[in-house]
């Protein structure tokens, strides 16, 4: 099914009917990577049909009469990002015309046993209103500016007419992969309008090129999307109180991180369900962690700490679907980087850039896609309660091996005239204790 509406308002839906992986055949992906995806997979003629190019993000929901749909549909619907079926690949009318892992049809469905099911396609405010979304010609950084991968520089007369203010948070996306990365919107006078300006290491995991690398016909390759930053599928995180605020900022003054982007890569299958990324000793070091170290990855808004560990020589094969059984991926061979080995030339080519390895349970629970760049830091309260344990034990070893030394100090102790109110010194207890922790101190 594959249905076309418009309401009074003229926000155009589309009702479909998704299936899962082993649904469709291993021809359906524009890319391998795409199998890995918590999103939504749509022919081209539903996003002909409601206004929007691929890449974009829609608003699902079951739609009316659906017998799965229990309580679900007068619910606000969730926004999911939306990516396309491979070019010339079109769905059988006879059966589903749309792909949704099971993980998210429960986020939608209240039962996703057998079968398939209808729901309604909208486009999000995003996708349908021109001032949340546009396009501009990515740039260099100009020489003068320090490099910093959190900012996206822009016009002040293209960021005034925008509905985004500065030192907010804006997400920059590949028109042609759907790659995502949220910056940090400045004004700069020197930068034409139309354009902005990131900087090389952010376009190089956007895979986007500058324009002054490009000419006429292939200037589609610096052509990046900037839109509202949308929260997806899981909900927002809860708003910090203020014990909460109190505590990061002493963590942040006292033990300190390092924020870097990292590019999103499969996970790997032994990961999966064990609360763990990959990243090299390279990238661990600019973290100022270790193997075993906690980090935290932040991305659409939801922070979610996870153990490091460092990417395996030799990797095992990859998981495309946690929620399924299907060996729809069987044929596709990880390389020893642990990403599929026949990658496209996006994926195949020179990196630089730091990748992150997330396995699909961890990818989900921050609703981050392959390729897309996430803020990637240590955790500072695992590196806080690491010091202090350290102290603790430091302690102890004092306590323990400095007992001699003790000893002489309470005999000394008992010779003195002056008794000690209180009989704290008896058996020594609360003086060594004292004296311990003093020399420790000192």
């Amino acid at each position: 099914m594959n249905e076309a509406t418009e309401s009074a308002d003229e926000t155009r839906t589309a009702t479909v009917t998704i299936g899962e992986i082993e649904d469709f055949g291993s021809n359906i992906y524009c890319r391998d990577v795409d199998k890995f995806q918590h999103v939504l997979l749509l022919a081209q003629e539903t996003f002909d049909s409601l206004g929007i190019e691929p890449y974009n993000y829609v608003y699902i929901r079951p739609a009316v009469g659906d017998q799965r749909s229990g309580g679900h549909r007068d619910e606000e619907p969730p926004p999911v990002y939306a990516l396309p079926f491979a070019d010339g690949f079109s769905p059988d009318s006879d059966g589903p015309t749309a792909l949704l892992k099971s993980s998210l049809q429960k986020d939608v469905l209240e039962e996703t046993d057998s079968g398939h099911a209808d729901i309604e396609v909208a486009p999000h405010e995003t996708a349908r209103e021109a001032t949340r979304s546009r396009e501009y010609i990515a740039l260099r950084l100009p020489a003068f500016v320090e490099t910093d991968l959190s900012t996206c520089y822009m016009n002040p007369t293209d960021l005034g007419e925008s509905p985004w203010s500065e030192d907010q948070p804006i997400e920059v996306y590949n028109l042609q992969n759907g790659a995502r990365i949220r910056l940090i919107v400045k004004t700069l006078d020197r930068i034409d309008r139309n354009h902005i300006a990131i900087s090389n290491v952010v376009r190089q995991m956007l895979d986007r090129k500058s324009v002054d690398q490009v000419n006429h016909e292939t200037i589609d390759t610096a052509r990046v999307g900037v839109r509202t930053p949308v929260q997806a599928i899981l909900p927002a995180p809860a708003t910090r109180g203020i014990a909460r605020s109190a505590w990061t900022k002493i963590l942040s003054k006292f033990v300190g991180f390092k924020r870097i982007n990292a590019e999103v890569r499969p996970g790997y299958d032994r990961d999966e369900e064990r609360g763990i990324a990959r990243v090299d000793e390279e990238t661990q070091q600019l973290l100022g962690i270790s193997e075993g170290d906690r980090l935290v990855v932040e991305w659409n808004g939801l922070k979610h700490p996870l153990r490091c560990l460092t990417p395996p020589a030799e990797s095992p094969e990859i998981v495309a679907n946690a929620d399924s059984n299907s060996n729809s991926d069987a044929d596709s061979i990880p390389d020893n980087n642990g990403s599929l080995s026949d990658r496209t030339d996006t994926d195949t080519r020179v990196n630089t850039t730091n990748e992150i390895y997330l396995p699909t349970t961890e990818r989900r629970k921050t609703y981050a896609c392959i390729n897309d760049v996430v803020d990637i830091r240590r955790d500072m309260s695992y590196t806080a309660i690491n010091r202090i344990t350290l102290s603790v034990f430091g302690i102890i070893g004092v306590l323990v091996g400095g007992e001699p030394l003790f000893t002489r100090l309470y005999a000394w102790l008992g010779t003195l005239e002056t008794p000690v109110p209180g009989g704290v010194l008896q058996d020594g207890g609360l003086a060594l204790t004292v004296l311990a922790m003093s020399v420790f101190i000192i």
